[in-house]
C-alpha cells in the first residue's frame, strides 16, 4: 500500500505491506500479524505502534477504495507456543482520515527539521576542499572512492600506515554525500 502525502517543500510516501485484506460478511479488514515471545495473555490491548501501523495501511486501502468504513485486526502469535490472539477494531473512513492527519501533521514537524537540516549540510559540503596537499596515491585513492560511491560498488583497499587513508576514503565519501550519491557514512576501524 502507498500513498504520496504532500508536505510544502518535499512529498512524504508512507508505503508498506499489510499481511492480510480480507473480506468476511461484507466487512473489509485489514489483519496485521505480530510475532512475540511474550506470553500472549499478558496482552491488553494491541501495542500502540502495531495498531498505529495497521491503521495507516486501513487509512490507505479505505481512501484508495472509497470506503466508509473498514476494520483492523491484530494477530499476535507467541512465536514458542504458537498460541494466537486477535484484537478487532472497526472504523469509519472520517475516524481514520482525523487520525491519519493528525499523525501527519506531528511527523511533518520532524520531517521539515529533516528537510532543513539536509539543504544546510548538502550547502556545507559544497565548498569543501581537500584540506592537505596530496600525497603520493592519494588523490587517486580518493577518485577511485568517490566513484565506486557514484556506481555503487565495493572498494577494497590495502595500503600502510601513514598512506593517508583515512582522509583518502572520508573526504571523497563526504563529498558524495554532498552530491546525493550517498546519505550516511559509516567509518570502521580496528583499533
Amino acid at each position: 500500500l502507498k500513498l504520496l502525502v504532500p508536505m510544502g517543500d518535499f512529498d512524504c510516501l508512507v508505503e508498506g505491506r499489510a499481511d492480510g485484506i480480507f473480506t468476511e460478511d461484507g466487512e473489509i479488514y485489514i489483519d496485521e500479524i505480530k510475532g512475540m515471545y511474550m506470553k500472549l495473555d499478558l496482552l491488553d490491548d494491541a501495542v500502540g505502534v502495531h495498531r498505529a501501523q495497521a491503521m495507516c495501511y486501513a487509512y490507505i486501502y479505505a481512501l484508495q477504495h472509497d470506503l466508509a468504513t473498514i476494520s483492523v485486526q491484530m494477530t499476535y502469535c507467541n512465536l514458542d507456543t504458537e498460541d494466537i490472539r486477535y484484537f478487532h477494531y472497526d472504523y469509519t473512513f472520517e475516524e481514520l482520515a482525523v487520525w491519519f492527519e493528525k499523525l501527519i501533521t506531528e511527523y511533518k514537524k520532524w520531517a521539515d527539521f529533516q528537510f532543513a537540516w539536509k539543504k544546510l549540510r548538502q550547502a556545507s559540503i559544497k565548498p569543501l576542499q581537500f584540506p592537505f596537499s596530496y600525497r603520493e596515491g592519494q588523490k587517486e585513492l580518493a577518485a577511485g572512492v568517490y566513484r565506486t560511491i557514484s556506481r555503487k560498488k565495493n572498494l577494497f583497499i590495502q595500503a600502510p600506515t601513514g598512506a593517508g587513508k583515512t582522509i583518502s576514503t572520508v573526504f571523497p565519501a563526504v563529498k558524495a554525500v554532498g552530491e546525493d550519491l550517498a546519505d550516511k557514512i559509516f567509518y570502521l576501524t580496528a583499533k
